[in-house]
């Protein structure tokens, strides 16, 4: 009878033929268990009708008239974790190339500066605002222009705010509107309050 095809099962009959236990051959074989499961693993082995074969065939020739060589039992190799030396989004993933471009810039800075969220400058991108919390990070040309925006639209609010609130003194200019022409809307207070609050991410409550 050849030699078995499975290295460990040849390693196995080779130790009970030499009067190894079981249990013990299952060991040197190169399973790793338990002891009380190497004992049900080994039994288990024992009685399979190929390695018992070999088995008997080797316990009536003896291991030294044995012509065939011992196989050596291959080793196994442990992977090593790769380690990640650079931030998750620096690292080159496959897929769609970026869309981004130096010139949104100039842009993103604009509409900042007409007081919308980062949500509504992804909408109008035409991209997700997962995307765009990733170009903020890989390009900081493009935050700072959108974090510049945005502060120039909140201070210019705040000063607003401020005067009205401490009652500023302007010049008074009487018009006189022709008929037909357009009226000049102010925004009440409240709206640009409101502004601030969303911009800064704080919850509405109506005025007082």
């Amino acid at each position: 009878m050849p030699i078995l095809r499975n290295v460990r099962h040849e390693r196995f009959a080779r130790e009970v033929a030499k009067g190894k236990s079981a249990a013990a051959a299952y060991g040197l074989a190169g399973y790793e268990c338990t002891a009380h499961k190497a004992r049900g693993h080994g039994h288990r082995l024992r009685t399979r009708e190929d390695i018992a074969a070999r088995i008997d065939e080797l316990s009536a020739k003896g291991l030294a008239h044995i012509a065939e060589p011992e196989p050596t039992a291959k080793r196994l190799r442990k992977r090593k974790p790769k380690v990640r030396t650079l931030p998750k989004f620096m690292h080159q993933r496959p897929g769609q190339p970026t869309r981004y471009e130096p010139a949104f810039c100039p842009r993103a800075r604009r509409l900042a500066l007409l007081g919308l969220t980062d949500t509504e400058i992804a909408d109008l991108f035409g991209i997700c605002p997962d995307t765009l919390y990733e170009w903020r990070r890989r390009h900081p040309e493009f935050s700072d222009s959108v974090d510049a925006g945005k502060a120039e639209a909140d201070a210019a609010v705040a000063v607003s705010l401020y005067e009205r609130a401490t009652g500023a003194k302007v010049p008074a200019v009487k018009i006189f509107m022709p008929a037909g022409a357009d009226a000049l809307f102010t925004p009440p207070m409240s709206r640009s309050c409101a502004q601030c609050r969303r911009r800064k991410g704080l919850a509405l409550q109506p005025p007082a």
